[in-house]
């Protein structure tokens, strides 16, 4: 078996359900979402086990799902939303051959004095609502899933996840 998600965000509609093939998921979905049948064949894709999830720890929601490259714009949109200002850090992604050391640290560049990425004010902001230096990397990453009540999950924990709550 495997895990599909269908994502109509007009309708901010994402569902997973487990089949043997995506047609067999098609299918399913359509039955589930007879307003969206005809839409269902074009927002459907299968997960694949490398890819990471963020979820919203208060509501259950899933912010996104995806490649790193993903989840460093769903994490910096998810910084917009909450921010009290609108200098928003520049982000990198650092994962290690575990799954679970996905971290995100601030670019060096917006760390640096005399940077045009650099902004004083905004890092003061910035270290008063987390509560930590944005210069202590792993603090910062801990802090900033507080900060936005997310959780990073890899696939194979979603599904646990998702199994138990049945």
């Amino acid at each position: 078996m495997r895990l599909y998600i269908l994502e109509i965000h007009f309708a901010q509609k994402i569902s997973f359900l487990h089949a043997r093939t995506i047609a067999e998921a098609i299918k399913r979905f359509q039955r589930i979402y007879t307003q969206y049948a005809e839409q269902v064949p074009s927002h459907i894709r299968e997960v694949h086990a490398n890819e990471t999830v963020i979820l919203d720890i208060r509501t259950g929601e899933v912010h996104c799902i995806g490649d790193n490259n993903m989840l460093r714009k769903c994490i910096d949109n998810l910084m917009h939303l909450n921010a009290p200002i609108e200098w928003i850090p520049s982000l990198e992604i650092h994962q290690s051959v575990k799954p679970d050391l996905f971290s995100i640290t601030i670019h060096k560049a917006c760390l640096m004095k005399g940077s045009p990425q650099y902004n004083e004010v905004g890092i003061t902001v910035w270290e008063s609502i987390l509560q930590v230096s944005l210069y202590d990397h792993r603090e910062f990453w801990n802090a900033l899933k507080r900060f936005l009540h997310i959780q990073v999950l890899s696939v194979s924990e979603l599904e646990q996840l998702i199994k138990n709550k049945l």
